[in-house]
């Protein structure tokens, strides 16, 4: 069945407001709304289908590689700079990798120079350092390069071949012979100031443990030989060595051990034995002579102050000690030190307060004037200080919440962080020490230090270091889950900075248990969110499940709303923001029916297939979850754009170009530098795109179960159907013949007649018990009974109505104005009853929210197909109207009541539906409540759309109505024929019967001729059973025939079959008996004779004023004026009023006698027992007896006695 056209809205656009620092727009597009723009809602949202949709994808839309942006036309040899998209789509370019300038001022790439030949009688090779050199395509001209030479650019450097080490240690790398002697292949050319050998002496000795102190060449062997059986392991063994030098002088030194597995060497690094910790924490010498200041150009707050110097870590007891006392720190010691380090970390429970201690404890350990984490974003481009802690006599920056471009950690930086978790620089002023190599063998292959401690800087880093006033620095790499979380980043400002290697194993050390810390964490508050998704589902379908755990949804993905379409049909998670939007967006993810889950943090800038004509100023990011790409069923989770305020250490995007060169230099000014950026919502985390994985499993299987069900449930389905349809069409002529037996009966007949019909009346309620029994049974009534279909004239059907609501209409100076298409058919098949009541509910409100004017109401076909005829019925008025976010609540709550009946019976709705509407918690009322229910049953939409308050309001439905197998004899039906035969129901008895002379007055309908859904071919469709089947003359029966006091009574009813049964029925007992079809009717009426009437009997469920709202009225106007009460209950003190429904349920007892009922009695009606209680009205004893609680809850009886 094709689904019905969606009336999306489209905004106007509003240029986006240019800001002055740094603030940019990313497709992101501020919008407003003109007061006079009509907006729409449409429910169900029903997704486009068909043979001209856009083919299947196979993967997420493209990034927009293709697209050019002006960078000042630089270039880097030869070649266009582009943005890098994949990094970050919140931004026009990924900030490029800018190396520093070079002590001399030349260009910031570097070149690499091949060994050089060191002049020796060994013949010895050393390499050459990285240098400062210009970046242009011309490499032989470039100054200071040799032919023969490579040139780099910064983001390609190999840093971690860098050709020379730092001066604070010494590099040895060895490699054994077939006899087991440890063979120097490579030495730093500064041997001998750390080990006292230098590299030609090295390179002479017959094996390197020669000079290795007797009590150190078996451990030293020993610790070779785990390296080599071991090469899986990548952090250096570090122990303590006795070396002897060339003067037999004995050197204690610490040694870093790892084994470079590619070149089969030994790489070991030298470093002598000093105290583990400074005197004092922290030191005071070293500091520079004024603060340093390169990002606060301003003064940082108090509290941004102290919130940076303080410490929050609690002092290490074993730290204490080891600076206070003179001996060396011994193993215990050290066990001792990371025992306090994993007690404090353990307790911590949230991410921020762990990270203050992390911080703090590296503060303790190592003494540098600076420590603070830096947390990379999810694609490790941009960092964020999260923490810090600083000396404020070293530097009066704050650091906390800047961020960093990906510029200042390259991607192959980031890579040997991975690798190598703990990196230091003693000084970046001291000079680095080459590495001479044995032979050009040696040298021919660069030797790798990515496992170093000693690997020497680059020169771009150093410069970089320089501009924002750091002399020594020290990381610590954050892993969690194999992936760079972050660094401990330690600065140091005055002079250089010494961290022992022990203290370095221990800061590792540290930097594990954090790294776990972290990654526990993070789990944690993983699944928590995922906990939803542990709990069972507690709804039978797909749609009142996810509704039913749309909160925990939510925030799992951090997400503001979303979307389950399957079928076709969108369902809303959460609250619906974006109306408009969302049907735009939800057809583009069902035409390029997504085969893998798709996030994007930028929708505009991600998905150029999007028609251009879609303008997004709400939604910017989304999470698509496709759960049957076959069928284009899916999740979809949104976020609203936000405007982020994003501090920056300088201008990430700053290109530093000296005079007539083509080059880019690193950022020379690291000044705070504020960012505004629109147009895009928040990133999603990896965590979330887990956590869309796993729903992506357990949705799509419990769709796959679910589907299975349904498919077994459509087995029994036309079977249940053909018995509900048959127990229907026999049990509504079943309990007219009923009827109509009952009212024979009251009449004078002889003996023999009488017994006869008697006879009758007993066989055909044993008959309806059985068809109610067969109902029951199949569970049809409740569960299908919607489903019952008869022949309708939908053009009678709609003038009569218009008829019917004709006096209140003119009596508030309006005008029913209908147009119908001539291509609507005469005649369709659906459920007569319930569109009545859709329709007289529509017709209704349109009525009691207008003041004057029109009212139009329109019937057209909007097309056909072999088995339906799709049309759209609307009301149009000009009354109040509705504010957009009225119209969202209204789509809110049609969701909400549809989402409960999916998880739920209907009969529990049917039951009691304005009861339920109050337990649901919605603002809808139950007319619109009925109308969504029938659309939906239907198939059809419903479409709200208003130009805002004061401009009226439409309201549509949209059905697909079968044709009928038959068509009327002539082409154009008479509207009578549709009309309620009158002549074949029960009337009231002529002045001339003894019963009207026997009456103290009668009354004539107040209600105007309403039709019901009627045929000539022979069905009428009775939405309620007035009499109940009980058998009167059975001794079963509880009630007997009472003679009772003639009554005048005004009945509340809008259905006219019921009333005009009541009235027969009542009449025929002498009652005098006034009808009013709705609630307002029935209170006016009251209003201008209340000595007139004895009791009133009320229905519920009536529209325009219910029998709830009218009984208010009616004791509002007792209360007030204090009106004189007919005779016959004047004792009582006012009008009695009784609730007359099949809604009535007892846990509403208390709102019915609050709003003024005195009452009940449930249909269908026992008349017995409501003479009892109408007889009741004038004898408290009586009351009593029928007083709540005295007899079943269905028999009916009184609140008050």
């Amino acid at each position: 069945m094709a689904s019905p056209i969606l009336h999306p809205l489209t905004l106007d656009n509003a240029e986006a407001e240019h800001l002055d620092i740094g603030e940019r727009s990313d497709g992101g597009i501020a919008t407003s709304e003109s007061d006079a723009k009509t907006v729409v809602r449409v429910f169900p949202i029903r997704l486009a289908t068909g043979q001209d949709l856009v083919p299947t994808s196979s993967a997420v839309p493209a990034l927009l590689q293709s697209l050019d942006f002006n960078l000042s036309g630089l270039t880097l040899h030869e070649a266009v700079l582009k943005p890098s998209l994949g990094a970050t789509p919140l931004r026009t370019s990924t900030p490029l990798l800018t190396p520093p300038k070079s002590q001399s001022g030349s260009s910031s790439s570097s070149t690499l120079q091949i060994p050089e030949h060191v002049s020796t009688s060994g013949q010895r090779y050393v390499t050459n350092k990285f240098n400062f050199g210009l970046s242009t395509h011309d490499y032989p001209t470039l100054p200071h390069v040799a032919k023969g030479n490579k040139v780099y650019r910064c983001d390609q450097e190999p840093i971690h071949i860098p050709g020379a080490v730092q001066s604070f240690g010494a590099l040895v790398a060895l490699r054994q012979d077939p006899s087991s002697n440890c063979i120097v292949r490579i030495a730093s050319e500064n041997t001998g100031a750390i080990i006292g050998r230098e590299p030609e002496e090295l390179f002479n000795l017959r094996c390197f443990t020669d000079m290795l102190s007797a009590n150190y060449k078996t451990e030293f062997m020993v610790r070779m030989k785990a390296l080599c059986s071991k090469p899986i392991r990548t952090d250096p063994d570090v122990h303590p060595l006795a070396l002897i030098s060339t003067d037999a002088v004995t050197i204690h030194v610490f040694c870093a051990m790892h084994l470079n597995d590619a070149a089969g060497l030994i790489i070991c690094e030298f470093e002598l034995e000093k105290e583990i910790f400074t005197s004092k924490h922290p030191p005071e010498h070293g500091l520079p002579a004024v603060p340093v200041q390169v990002i606060d150009h301003q003064i940082p707050t108090e509290a941004a102050r102290l919130l940076s110097t303080t410490n929050r870590s609690t002092p290490l007891h074993a730290v204490d000690i080891a600076r206070e006392s003179s001996r060396p720190l011994g193993s215990l010691d050290l066990f001792h030190i990371l025992s306090e380090v994993q007690a404090q970390l353990s307790k911590c429970t949230e991410l921020p307060a762990l990270l203050d201690i992390i911080v703090g404890l590296v503060y303790e350990l190592t003494s540098f004037h600076r420590v603070m984490v830096y947390q990379f974003d999810e694609n490790a481009a941009v960092g964020c200080v999260k923490s810090e802690i600083v000396d404020p006599r070293a530097s009066s920056d704050i650091y906390r919440g800047l961020h960093f471009p990906s510029s200042d950690i390259p991607r192959q930086a980031r890579e040997l962080y991975l690798i190598n978790r703990v990196r230091i620089l003693y000084d970046r002023e001291q000079e680095t020490a080459r590495l001479v190599c044995r032979t050009l063998d040696d040298a021919s292959i660069p030797l790798d230090l990515k496992h170093s401690y000693l690997r020497a800087m680059s020169p771009i880093h150093l410069r970089y270091l320089s501009n924002i006033g750091v002399r020594a620095s020290m990381s610590i790499s954050l892993v969690v889950d194999g992936k760079l979380w972050g660094l401990i980043s330690c600065h140091n400002y005055g002079s250089s900075m010494r961290v022992p290697a022990p203290v370095r194993e221990l800061c590792r050390s540290l930097g594990d248990i954090a790294s776990n810390t972290i990654g526990n964490l993070l789990y944690a508050a993983r699944v928590k969110a995922r906990k939803a998704l542990s709990i069972a589902p507690p709804k039978t379908s797909p749609s009142a499940y996810v509704a039913a755990s749309s909160g925990d949804l939510l925030s799992m993905f951090d997400a503001d709303f979303g979307f389950l379409v399957i079928k076709g049909e969108a369902r809303a998670i959460g609250r619906l923001m974006a109306y408009e939007e969302s049907i735009v967006l939800l057809q583009f993810i069902r035409d390029e029916n997504f085969t893998s889950i798709f996030s994007t943090n930028a929708i505009r800038n991600e998905c150029p297939t999007l028609k251009t004509s879609a303008e997004l100023s709400i939604i910017s990011g989304m999470l698509v979850i496709p759960l049957n790409p076959n069928s284009a069923e899916f999740l979809v989770f949104f976020r609203k754009g936000i405007l982020k305020h994003i501090s920056w250490a300088g201008n990430p995007y700053e290109k530093a170009t000296s005079s007539g060169r083509n080059y880019l230099e690193p950022r020379s000014s690291f000044r705070r530098w504020s960012e505004l950026v629109v147009g895009t919502s928040a990133n999603w985390t990896e965590d979330q795109l887990e956590s869309a994985a796993v729903l992506l499993t357990l949705y799509s299987r419990f769709i796959e179960v679910w589907r299975q069900k349904e498919a077994i449930v459509q087995k029994n389905r036309m079977t249940r159907i053909l018995i509900q349809n048959a127990g229907h069409e026999a049990r509504t002529p079943l309990n007219s013949i009923i009827n109509y037996l009952e009212i024979v009966l009251e009449d004078n007949l002889d003996k023999r007649a009488r017994l006869h019909l008697q006879r009758s009346l007993q066989a055909s309620k044993s008959l309806v018990f059985v068809v109610n029994d067969l109902l029951n049974l199949t569970e049809v009534e409740d569960a299908v009974y919607n489903m019952y279909q008869e022949y309708i004239d939908l053009k009678a059907l709609m003038r009569s109505l218009v008829t019917a609501f004709e006096p209140e209409s003119s009596r508030k100076n309006l005008k029913v104005v209908l147009n119908a298409d001539d291509t609507i058919p005469s005649i369709v098949k659906c459920n007569g009853s319930d569109l009545r009541q859709v329709i007289s509910n529509l017709l209704a409100n349109a009525i009691q929210h207008s003041e004057d004017g029109y009212i139009n109401m329109s019937l057209r076909c909007t097309g056909t197909s072999d088995l339906y005829v799709f049309t759209e019925i609307s009301i149009e008025d000009k009354g109040r109207g509705l504010e957009k976010s009225q119209l969202d609540n209204l789509f809110q709550d049609f969701e909400k009541i549809l989402d409960d009946e999916d998880g739920e019976s209907t009969s529990t709705t049917s039951a009691n539906d304005a009861a339920y509407l109050k337990t649901i918690n919605t603002q809808i009322g139950l007319g619109l409540a009925l109308t969504a229910r029938f659309v939906r049953l239907n198939n059809g939409q419903i479409a709200i759309s208003s130009a805002g308050l004061g401009r009226g309001a439409k309201v549509s439905i949209t059905v697909p109505f079968h044709k009928a197998s038959i068509q009327p004899r002539h082409a154009t039906l008479n509207p009578t024929q549709f009309k309620v035969n009158v002549s074949n129901l029960p009337t009231p008895p002529t002045p001339s019967e003894p019963s009207a002379q026997a009456r103290t007055s009668f009354f004539s309908p107040i209600l105007s001729p309403i039709t019901t859904s009627y045929s000539d071919f022979g069905q009428v469709s009775v939405p309620g059973i007035l009499e109940s089947p009980t058998d009167p003359t059975s001794p079963m029966s509880p009630e007997t025939d009472l003679e009772v006091d003639k009554l005048n009574i005004l009945v509340a009813e809008d259905n006219p079959l019921n009333s005009r049964l009541l009235q027969t029925r009542l009449s025929r007992k002498g009652h005098g008996v006034q009808v009013a079809v709705d609630g307002q009717a029935c209170a006016d009426a009251f209003k201008q004779n209340t000595m007139l009437f004895d009791i009133i009997l009320m229905d519920i469920q009536m529209p325009l004023v219910s029998g709830v709202e009218s009984t208010r009225i009616i004791r509002d106007f007792e209360r007030v004026h204090s009106p004189p009460s007919s005779p016959k209950v004047s004792a009582y003190g006012r009008i009695p009023i009784i609730a007359v429904s099949a809604s009535l349920v007892e846990k509403s007892k208390l709102e019915y006698s609050a709003a003024g009922f005195d009452g009940w009695i449930t249909k269908p009606i026992n008349f017995k027992r409501l003479e009892r209680i109408m007889d009741a009205a004038r004898n408290a004893e009586k009351r009593r007896e029928l007083a709540y609680g005295s007899d079943e809850w269905e028999n009916g009886g009184w609140f008050v006695t």
